[in-house]
């Protein structure tokens, strides 16, 4: 049995949204917000340079170094894991599950968090983004992995759990439930409470 953990709100966490500070920094619309989620995490963005490049390609903003460089150091040093996650994680490896990550990550945000579940699956990597079904499948198929041998915990419904739920994962949300939750999925408070339904 093998246990995906969504990174960004489960495990780890940052007090900036990249998106979000960019679309305040360089005034785009609120209609820009879902071309710039896909550029950010279904592109390998290996610098600020790169950012700056691909910004200028795809939204006209000319240079922005100045603001990429400022979010690139933000996003490295001020990432951090939430409570629990760390002893959780290793709880669970202690007793004998394999686990990983499936995450809608960039590059910064990883550069300062070193204990993440590996192998890590990164929508940036792939090129393949939450919540679509592909992303999970393709998983599966390279870890030769059956669904019903596959446990997804995440903070998210529509990214983690709906999709997951739909190939027949186990799922586990964490946090309080806005809406309706899938069938067969279990709801913790937090994820330092995962251990304690094994």
């Amino acid at each position: 049995m093998i246990i995906f953990f969504d990174i960004g709100g489960t495990i780890a966490s940052n007090k900036i949204s990249p998106v979000h500070f960019l679309l305040k920094e360089l005034g785009l619309q609120q209609s820009c917000k879902d071309s710039l989620k896909k550029l950010l995490f279904t592109q390998h963005i290996d610098s600020p340079y790169t950012l700056n490049e691909l910004l200028a390609e795809h939204f006209h903003t000319g240079d922005t170094l100045s603001i990429c460089k400022q979010l690139w150091h933000q996003q490295i040093h001020e990432s951090y894991y939430i409570n629990g996650a760390l002893t959780a994680i290793n709880c669970m490896k202690s007793r004998g599950y394999q686990v990983a990550s499936i995450t809608n990550i960039w590059e910064p945000f990883l550069i300062g968090l070193h204990d993440i579940p590996k192998p890590v699956f990164r929508s940036d990597i792939i090129g393949i983004m939450k919540p679509d079904v592909l992303l999970y499948t393709h998983i599966l198929k390279v870890l030769n992995i059956a669904p019903s041998q596959a446990i997804m915990v995440g903070d998210d419904i529509e990214n983690d759990i709906i999709p997951a739920n739909s190939l027949g994962m186990k799922t586990i949300l964490v946090g309080d439930p806005e809406v309706t939750i899938p069938h067969n999925t279990i709801v913790i408070r937090d994820i330092s409470s995962l251990p304690k339904i094994f």
